[in-house]
């Protein structure tokens, strides 16, 4: 018998429309290891923003989707990646409209929410802002748990979210 192994997904392709300080970009990674480097304020941040947009929740900064929307732009904003996995590639968008819905897409038809996106690629960060995470309290932690758990099982979420509302 053998066991069949998947390789990790990388993300093959990033473009971004009306995303924070990019009016348009169209990036393609070819390496497994991506450095970014440039000037304060060149938007550095904001591409591992839009990359964080693909898991469960508000994002790296946690900031309020209408705040991702360009200023000067028609006030939407539109982030898709190509994941590439075991030779397969699939096409993940997430957006918010000019009337502010949020929007998913899976190969461009819509989907659910950010949740369908983990069968193709997971994200969790940590930034030397969440220092306090060890030090401070339990709450943090557990939440910060829970993301890490999301990674791995797509409706921890929804189980942990219960488990929230029984406790109150």
């Amino acid at each position: 018998m053998t066991l069949a192994t998947k390789s990790a997904p990388r993300v093959r392709r990033l473009t971004l429309s009306d995303f924070r300080s990019y009016a348009a970009l169209d990036c393609r990674f070819e390496s497994t290891i991506i450095a970014l480097f440039g000037e304060n304020g060149a938007g550095k941040t904001n591409l591992l923003e839009a990359l964080s947009l693909f898991s469960p929740g508000r994002g790296l900064r946690r900031a309020e989707l209408a705040e991702c929307a360009r200023r000067g732009g028609a006030g939407g904003f539109a982030v898709s990646i190509e994941v590439e996995a075991d030779g397969a590639t699939a096409q993940l968008g997430h957006g918010l409209t000019v009337d502010g819905e949020r929007v998913f897409r899976m190969d461009r038809a819509p989907a659910a929410s950010a949740r369908a996106f983990a069968d193709h690629v997971r994200v969790l960060w940590l930034t030397p802002a969440m220092d306090g995470l060890f030090a401070g309290p339990a709450g943090d932690r557990r939440r910060f748990l829970d993301r890490l758990a999301l990674g791995v099982d797509a409706e921890h979420g929804a189980r942990a979210n219960r488990l929230e509302r029984a406790l109150r």
